[in-house]
């Protein structure tokens, strides 16, 4: 059944167009109507493009004020209730809450998608257990409730978050394996490139990896250490002067962020991601396998989905940049041509297991089932 009106809602337009074009492309194509609700950006006239709507909306990701909250609740429910859409597609943790209560009492389909569970649940004990009741009130009546690693699943399923019956695996969020077609390795022997793709969290590992970074460094001079990602102002993110020190030294590049990984990707040996983060599948993951990087990453939920260890690259411990630097110097001390060999396991494990299309066929299955 065609000509439904479905909403994708996010906390940032660039989300969209970075992660879920596939899907909202998808949607267009078998001839839905799609609005998009997220904070404006520069991406939205990109969006607007592929030939959908866009309804901008109020919200802050790190904002925690219950005014501020309870205002941005509110209005992500009048958009809903102005535009009374067929479904509702959510992504990001305030989107999913939000979205899932406003739909819960409108009576719209609602299927969210939880891409981790990041730091909300090492907050403090009365914090976890409101944001627990949030996400049981979000998700008791959702359709489908996506998650894209088992632990995940578990972990919502055990506090009584949703039911079993909701609960659908994802591989992530897919990756088109055309777009990200795998491509060489640079190939210098004593001159690897090692890149993280990541916002510069602390939790995201960014002082394990310049730690690492330094360790290799006296043994490989060579050796090359590139961090991506936004830094901002903020207790959750490294420092400023930690920054500016570990480029200073030498150990660590950070050009900021780039309009279009895939040329940073091309350009490394091994693309790093030292997380204790809660992620759901890491997205430069999966886009690092498909382009035949090996990878090195640590050993906890979602990121632990990427790797095939000792074949496509290395698992380490959490917190633990000694075993960082020991799977990186592996990796400095391999051939050229044992780098290659993890690089084609990446590729695919990506077409195995993190095609696009099975993001696509799994959506398409549970929007069937609710007549769509």
């Amino acid at each position: 059944m065609s000509g439904k009106h479905i909403v994708i809602t996010v906390n940032a337009a660039w989300n969209l167009w970075n992660y879920r074009t596939g899907i909202i492309r998808m949607l267009l194509a078998e001839g839905h109507r799609v609005t998009l609700l997220a904070p404006r950006d520069e991406t939205v006239p990109k969006l607007t493009a592929l030939g959908c709507d866009f309804m901008p909306i109020e919200m802050s990701r790190r904002g925690r004020a219950p005014h501020t909250e309870a205002l941005v609740l509110a209005g992500l429910a009048r958009s809903l209730r102005r535009l009374r859409p067929d479904a509702v597609l959510s992504f990001t943790i305030k989107n999913n809450i939000y979205a899932g209560i406003a739909c819960r009492f409108l009576g719209i389909p609602f299927l969210p998608n939880v891409s981790g569970r990041g730091a909300v649940f090492s907050q403090s004990p009365l914090l976890v257990r409101m944001v627990v009741m949030a996400y049981r009130l979000a998700f008791g009546r959702a359709a489908t409730v996506f998650y894209q690693n088992p632990e995940d699943r578990a972990f919502f399923l055990a506090r009584g978050i949703g039911r079993a019956e909701q609960a659908a695996l994802l591989p992530g969020s897919g990756v088109d394996l055309t777009a990200f077609a795998a491509v060489p390795l640079p190939g210098a022997d004593d001159a690897p490139v090692f890149l993280m793709v990541a916002r510069l969290l602390k939790d995201k590992g960014v002082a394990e990896y310049a730690r690492a970074a330094a360790r290799v460094q006296a043994q490989f001079p060579r050796a090359r250490f590139r961090i991506l990602g936004a830094h901002e102002d903020g207790p959750d993110y490294i420092s400023a002067a930690d920054l500016r020190a570990w480029q200073g030294s030498g150990w660590l590049e950070h050009p900021g962020t780039v309009p279009d990984i895939r040329p940073e990707i091309a350009a490394a040996d091994a693309v790093v991601l030292p997380s204790y983060y809660l992620e759901g599948t890491p997205r430069a993951l999966i886009e690092a396998a498909a382009m035949g990087r090996p990878i090195v990453t640590t050993d906890t939920p979602g990121c632990r989905d990427t790797v095939i260890d000792g074949q496509s690259g290395y698992l380490v411990a959490p917190r633990d940049a000694e075993d960082l630097g020991d799977k990186l110097l592996r990796l400095c001390e391999m051939t050229a041509q044992d780098r290659d060999a993890m690089g084609r396991a990446s590729r695919r494990l990506a077409e195995q297991r993190f095609d696009e299309a099975i993001v696509l066929r799994l959506y398409r299955t549970a929007l069937a089932d609710r007549g769509i």
